[in-house]
């Protein structure tokens, strides 16, 4: 049943991306970063208890410019059994490009310090990381491949006017 739900919401991704495609999709500037992440995280495992990032690990260990964002919710699995990680983003300028840069920069990070020996059934969940943008948000997501089509999905659902 849940895998007829993710493909559903894949689908419905699907179509909203040819409806943007054609159509100039608007999107919403006024929704609450803390609010998307909750609709992302719902189909992310174990959102419950990720951990929640603070401006000093966004500095230090993400080397994220946090001036790009207005707010924002990173959440990162703190066990270390996963890598399973995501970020919801609200630009701070007018558009969502730089935001989308410093995101895009630190998934390039991860994946050139990337260490083959730590936790090596991890990897292609990294390799699949995907950054994108919606008007002003901005979403990162390093999940399997089930939870992160259905984040996508979550995320564009919760920002579509």
């Amino acid at each position: 049943m849940k895998k007829l739900h993710i493909i559903l919401i894949a689908a419905g991704v699907v179509i909203l991306a040819l409806l943007a495609a054609c159509s100039g999709t608007k999107y919403r500037d006024d929704a609450a970063v803390s609010d998307v992440a909750d609709k992302v995280g719902a189909y992310v495992t174990g959102y419950e208890e990720m951990t929640k990032m603070d401006d000093a690990y966004l500095k230090g260990a993400m080397k994220m410019d946090v001036s790009k964002f207005s707010d924002y919710v990173v959440c990162i699995n703190p066990y270390g059994s996963t890598i399973d990680e995501f970020g919801v983003f609200k630009a701070a300028g007018k558009d969502g490009k730089e935001a989308l840069k410093e995101v895009e920069a630190y998934l390039d990070l991860r994946r050139e310090t990337w260490m083959n020996e730590y936790l090596p059934e991890e990897k292609p969940k990294l390799e699949a990381a995907v950054a994108r943008q919606d008007g002003l948000y901005v979403i990162y997501v390093i999940l399997d491949e089930e939870s992160r089509i259905g984040a996508l999905a979550a995320f564009d659902a919760a920002l579509v006017k």
